[in-house]
């Protein structure tokens, strides 16, 4: 992949809307935020040009970095430019699994993403692609998109663990 390593303006730079992390910790935004104004970042964040558009860059990963600089009130963000589309949700999984864990939801509706659009053929495929050795830890997370609503509640607060949700599914709905 290609890349071109520059600054650019932070009002430039959009999040991705179809992100897999769907959740921010405010207390661990305001800490990476602290982080940057003292050490500076880094690693820059990677970004693509949106087509059509002016001067505008969707981020392809480091969305968290994004909102702590602006949080932190900075004007700048240091960016690796990428070009083509291809891979982008299995880097940002990989990024987001890498860096503050998603949401187990958040991950498993990302990795059912991955499936239905083409990222990869296969559960099996998807583990290669992720870097992950068993493929039964990305059956594991899809199976979490069986649990009733008020199950995927719990384990997104935090009430159960994602162990205990996936033993749930084990069971019927009754």
């Amino acid at each position: 992949m290609n890349e071109l390593l520059k600054t650019v303006k932070i009002a430039s730079v959009h999040p991705d809307p179809n992100q897999p992390r769907k959740h921010f910790d405010d207390e661990k935004l305001a800490e990476l935020a602290d982080s940057i104004l003292s050490c500076g970042l880094i690693q820059p964040i990677t970004v693509r040009l949106v087509s059509g558009k002016p001067v505008e860059y969707r981020i392809v990963t480091g969305e968290r970095r994004w909102r702590a600089h602006r949080l932190a009130g900075l004007v700048t963000i240091k960016v690796n430019v990428v070009g083509a589309k291809s891979d982008v949700l299995i880097q940002q999984i990989v990024e987001n699994d890498q860096r503050d864990d998603m949401t187990p939801l958040d991950r498993a509706k990302a990795y059912r993403r991955a499936l239905d659009e083409g990222a990869a053929n296969s559960p099996a495929d998807l583990a290669i692609k992720l870097g992950l050795r068993q493929v039964f830890r990305v059956t594991e997370m899809l199976s979490l998109l069986k649990l009733s609503p008020q199950a995927q509640e719990l384990l997104d607060q935090g009430r159960i663990s994602r162990s205990y949700a996936w033993h749930l599914t084990l069971l019927s709905h009754e």
